[in-house]
């Protein structure tokens, strides 16, 4: 059986379990973040409504996010260029959900530490983008892994 985790991979995943434990020791329980997409109205009365230490804590949960989204996107590559080696484009594709991640947190961030009362309008499309182009990263995953069992 040929192999699908490597150190590097299973560096990545040990990192994103801690990061998830921190995220829930230390982080917010409220979060724009896992929403699948919401309006600018929706984000802008999230935003309204938290508390001194709710923001706090979301901005702890956005820094953790920040170190998550790059291990998430090494993980990606490091799998994607296992599983297709001699396919740049679908190995750079790993990177799109990670940038349109740090894009949102960055954005989220910016909101929180500024104080600004009206998010970007554009917020929750980029939340979306992000949700669709994990879930295409995924599905091709799939479909290498079960070509490369296939073969």
């Amino acid at each position: 059986m040929k192999k699908y985790f490597g150190a590097k991979e299973l560096g990545c995943i040990a990192l994103i379990m801690l990061l998830a434990t921190m995220v829930q020791i230390w982080g917010s329980q409220k979060s724009l973040d896992i929403r699948l997409y919401y309006t600018a109205a929706d984000a802008k009365s999230f935003f309204a409504e938290l508390s001194p230490a709710e923001t706090a804590a979301y901005i702890r949960h956005e820094l953790f996010d920040l170190a998550f989204i790059g291990t998430y996107s090494l993980l990606f590559f490091f799998w994607l260029q296992r599983l297709f080696p001699q396919k740049k484009l679908f190995v750079a594709l790993g990177f799109v959900p990670g940038l349109l991640d740090f894009i949102e947190t960055t954005s989220i961030l910016g909101v929180l530490l500024q104080g600004l009362q009206e998010p970007p309008l554009w917020l929750g499309t980029v939340t979306f983008l992000k949700w669709f182009g994990s879930i295409c990263v995924l599905v091709l995953l799939i479909f290498g892994g079960l070509r490369r069992a296939k073969n």
